[in-house]
């Protein structure tokens, strides 16, 4: 058995792993989906002071609280940027750092600094429009569609999905990433979305060392693809090796 922590990527919360939990959960594991501050069924805790390390906050703390130990950590979109900084701070208690679609985090940088030029830009104005500019809607599918692939996905994924998307906190995209490298010799997995990629053209290259996985999927594999990413998961948890006894004693 191995525990799991799933972080949703941005707008959403963890509903968007349902899927995949109840595959990892029938399958023995224990999963953790904890929802970032100002998201999902947290949407009422929404306003301008929220940060990135807010949302690290929010994982590390469940991490801690629950005394979660040689867990599988996972990070979609950018949650891999929560899911690094929590790996960076925790590295006793985590096995293995997964990362699904986006690009991989580094230090120093936001996820505007590592993304394309026009995506700034376009957050920006989509934020003004929305009234105070603090947070990122939705666009409609038709509008995302165009820069990350939601092409594989049903109907009725489509409506559960917009119905429950709330502003993403805009101050979580400009603030940068501060790592220690306490979390670098973390075994890694990075997932590519291989639809999503050919739509952007192009293609994320994670560190050496790090072991890469690929599903023809669009940028939400947890909706369209969930067998194809349980099974990924489920071997990640297979690679996770016990923690050196140098690590553990880190906590």
């Amino acid at each position: 058995m191995t525990q799991f922590v799933l972080v949703p990527g941005a707008w959403l919360g963890g509903w968007v792993w349902r899927k995949v939990r109840i595959r990892l959960e029938a399958a023995g594991h224990a999963v953790s989906t904890p929802t970032l501050t100002g998201l999902g069924e947290r949407s009422h805790l929404a306003g301008p002071a929220i940060r990135l390390e807010t949302h690290i906050a929010d994982v590390a703390n469940v991490v801690e609280r629950e005394g979660l130990d040689e867990l599988v950590l996972v990070g979609h979109s950018y949650a891999g940027i929560v899911a690094t900084a929590v790996a960076d701070r925790l590295p006793g208690r985590v096995a293995r750092l997964v990362l699904v679609g986006g690009s991989v985090p580094c230090d120093g940088r936001s996820l505007f600094d590592i993304s394309p030029p026009a995506f700034r830009q376009v957050v920006e104005a989509d934020a003004r429009r929305a009234g105070d500019g603090q947070g990122w809607p939705i666009p409609a599918p038709d509008e995302l569609g165009r820069y990350l692939s939601v092409a594989d996905m049903t109907d009725a994924d489509r409506e559960w999905f917009w119905a429950n998307a709330a502003p993403h906190p805009i101050r979580t995209l400009r603030e940068r990433l501060h790592l220690t490298g306490a979390g670098a010799e973390i075994p890694s997995t990075y997932v590519r979305c291989l639809a999503d990629e050919a739509l952007a053209g192009v293609s994320t290259m994670p560190p050496s060392g790090w072991a890469v996985r690929t599903i023809r999927s669009g940028h939400w594999p947890m909706v369209s693809r969930p067998d194809e990413l349980t099974d990924i998961l489920r071997e990640a948890a297979e690679m996770a090796a016990p923690l050196p006894q140098s690590m553990a004693m880190m906590r």
